[in-house]
């Protein structure tokens, strides 16, 4: 019997037959695999930015070890950003991405992916926030909603404690688990747009008309 060493710098065959009289009742190969090559490292991950003001700066700053050259990736919200991808032939890599006058839609979730020779690596996820935008005052239950007053303007709310009630219908066709309310009335006749840009993750907009759950009639509804 023959066994087949392999490792990061050498392959060597050894006659084990002779070793393993009693455990082996033949001749075959044993594989043994080197240590796996270590993937790039992030010594610095990117940090939770809070914006107080709307129209001031912000940056995300990542520095990653690894085998050059060095690739990476800002994403938001779990999507690559275009025009963020920088390559380095040295290591340790410092990248700063950096959004130069922030807005309401620049909110959401951040990090970076670096890709070498030996694989790739994400980085932390964090959160820019804007704590300048005013509350909207979305509730988890249908008849404690609350209205949205003017025809057009942006504000910031979460859902993180929010159910679904009995009756609440799937909406836009996804049997979501948690969901909350807001009322506006068309101030004249016309088109309405309504988003969740800025969102920290992955959301869906349904739009009824009706007093009650049971009398819901839905009118749009995307995922």
């Amino acid at each position: 019997m023959n066994t087949k060493v392999f490792n990061s710098n050498s392959l060597r065959l050894f006659p084990v037959c002779r070793w393993l009289p009693i455990l082996l009742a033949g001749c075959g190969w044993l594989w043994f695999a080197g240590p796996a090559a270590a993937v790039p490292v992030f010594t610095t991950q990117p940090a939770t930015t809070n914006i107080a003001t709307l129209g001031t700066a912000a940056s995300f700053k990542a520095v990653v070890v690894g085998v050059p050259p060095l690739v990476l990736q800002w994403r938001r919200n779990g999507v690559n950003i275009p025009g963020t991808v920088t390559t380095s032939a040295t290591s340790p890599m410092t990248n700063v991405f950096a959004i130069p006058v922030v807005t309401a839609t620049n909110a959401g979730s951040y990090s970076a992916v670096v890709t070498d020779a030996n694989g790739v690596t994400n980085s932390a996820v964090v959160q820019l926030l804007i704590s300048a935008l005013p509350p909207m005052n979305a509730t988890d239950l249908f008849a404690s909603r609350q209205p949205i007053v003017g025809a057009n303007g942006f504000g910031r709310t979460a859902s993180s404690t929010a159910t679904k009630e009995a009756g609440e219908p799937d909406h836009a066709g996804v049997p979501g688990g948690a969901s909350v309310w807001l009322q506006w009335t068309a101030p004249s006749s016309g088109i309405v747009m309504f988003d969740t840009r800025g969102s920290a993750f992955d959301t869906l907009l349904a739009v009824y008309t009706g007093g009650t759950l049971a009398t819901l009639t839905p009118v749009a509804g995307v995922d």
